[in-house]
């Protein structure tokens, strides 16, 4: 009698979007959290993220984010200004640099 091989389960198997390629099919959706500060990416919300692309998922997005000034509030993430760019770039290296793929729902 030989060792039985477990079966590995899909949920943690690679998978390919166009040329995109997730590490496996955990997918964190975008939610409202109220962990931004007029429109702005605070550590707060960064930490948020940093820590579930750490914990292990495959893609993050964070969401949803402004495209004009009457889109939403300003405890909804600010997507419609260049001034909040370097928050966003910042959002999204916490993501990718913990071995998730980053995207935005606007």
């Amino acid at each position: 009698m030989g060792v039985e091989k477990l079966e590995t389960d899909i949920l943690f198997e690679p998978i390919n979007i166009g040329k995109i390629e997730i590490k496996n099919r955990i997918y964190m959706p975008a939610m409202h959290l109220n962990m931004v500060e007029d429109f702005k990416i605070t550590d707060r919300i960064v930490n948020f993220y940093e820590e579930r692309a750490r914990g292990g998922a495959g893609a993050i997005v964070p969401g949803y984010a402004t495209v004009n000034d009457t889109a939403g509030n300003p405890l909804i993430i600010g997507a419609h200004r260049d001034e909040f760019v370097p928050g966003l770039k910042r959002l999204a290296g916490a993501i990718k640099g913990n071995g998730a793929v980053a995207g935005l729902q606007i």
